[in-house]
């Protein structure tokens, strides 16, 4: 039997729920944690899936475990944007699962993307074309660390200059 990266870190570090109760802040109601779970089975959405119901789990457990069932290895690089987009009690369960370091979301509060849609249909956008441009701004400013308004509403008019340049 191969132990893969996934149960070799439950192995080594059996309490591991202690880390992240303190890293939460707050106790969690199941006992059968899915984060637990997700560390017992392969790393695959539809596993969990099917494990999941398989074992009736709540529809908040399904998610979860289907959630941390996506785990890589590149979820360590940008621990922010993992939170960001997959909020933070995933993110953070996803990076234990893969043996990086949660600290760094401890104190970081997940921030609204400071722009607006009604920002980009006053600069003369309309229908789907404000919902890309929101989508093109959005994912720049993850990848820029999400930086503040002012750089936000520069990213935008970046945005709006190179499409009418191409």
């Amino acid at each position: 039997v191969r132990i893969s990266p996934r149960h070799f870190f439950l192995q080594l570090i059996p309490n591991r729920s202690g880390v992240e109760l303190l890293f939460l802040g707050k106790q969690h109601p199941n006992p059968l944690r899915c984060d637990g779970l997700a560390a017992l089975i392969p790393a695959v959405e539809s596993v969990a899936e099917s494990v999941a119901a398989r074992l009736r789990l709540s529809r908040k457990d399904r998610d979860c475990l289907a959630c941390l069932a996506g785990a890589r290895d590149a979820d360590g690089d940008a621990p922010k944007a993992l939170a960001y987009s997959h909020g933070r009690t995933c993110a953070a369960g996803r990076l234990l699962l893969i043996g990086a370091d949660p600290r760094p979301l401890e104190d970081w509060e997940i921030p609204d993307l400071p722009l607006k849609g009604g920002e980009i249909v006053q600069r003369g956008l309309s229908g789907a074309d404000v919902s890309r441009m929101l989508r093109k701004v959005e994912a720049r400013w993850i990848e820029e660390d999400f930086p503040d308004r002012e750089r936000v509403l520069g990213l935008l008019e970046e945005e709006l200059s190179d499409r009418t340049t191409s």
